[in-house]
């Protein structure tokens, strides 16, 4: 029984899914790098600037608070408004503006976020400008980190599979895929 050598259209979705995976560890890998080292930056005491409300995207509307802050490195004024490396808005999801300015204007949560509230903020000491509330490795980088080595290794196993039978098609002899 002769079996016929895998298709090269199969072989070139095993190859998408190995440079996707692979796209991914280097977007992971970047967005890790940042968030480990804000770990390490100074911090500088800042204060809490203003708020908006900010609308998000995708197929279900929602709303989140983004606060902007002031604070000073060596004699000079910066701004920031990113909270973590994963969110530039405050931990919250709302359904409506109204929601968000209720819950940011009467929520004990949000007391340490209202306007001229002391902040901590870490800032990279190569570039000052860049700074951030929450230092340290979010979810989104860890996440992406395991999609990439998941579809890295199905593409891995799919090209290995097809080695497999494409030998054994040569030498005549005959492998179930597994």
């Amino acid at each position: 029984m002769s079996r016929k050598r895998p298709r090269y259209a199969s072989r070139g979705i095993a190859w998408l899914l190995m440079g996707s995976g692979l796209g991914a560890l280097l977007l992971a890998a970047f967005m890790l790098t940042a968030a480990l080292q804000s770990h390490f930056w100074p911090t500088v005491q800042g204060s809490i600037s203003s708020y908006r409300v900010t609308k998000g995207s995708g197929k279900h509307i929602t709303y989140g608070v983004r606060v902007t802050y002031s604070y000073w490195v060596e004699g000079r004024l910066y701004w920031g408004d990113v909270h973590s490396h994963s969110s530039d808005t405050l931990p919250g999801i709302f359904n409506s503006q109204e929601e968000a300015l209720s819950e940011y204007a009467g929520s004990a949560r949000f007391q340490p976020w209202q306007p001229g509230q002391p902040v901590t903020v870490h800032y990279d000491p190569q570039d000052p400008k860049d700074s951030v509330l929450r230092p340290g490795s979010t979810l989104s980088g860890w996440g992406m980190c395991a999609f990439g080595i998941i579809l890295t290794g199905i593409g891995f196993y799919e090209l290995a599979k097809f080695k497999r039978l494409a030998s054994a098609s040569e030498n005549g002899s005959s492998v179930l895929p597994g």
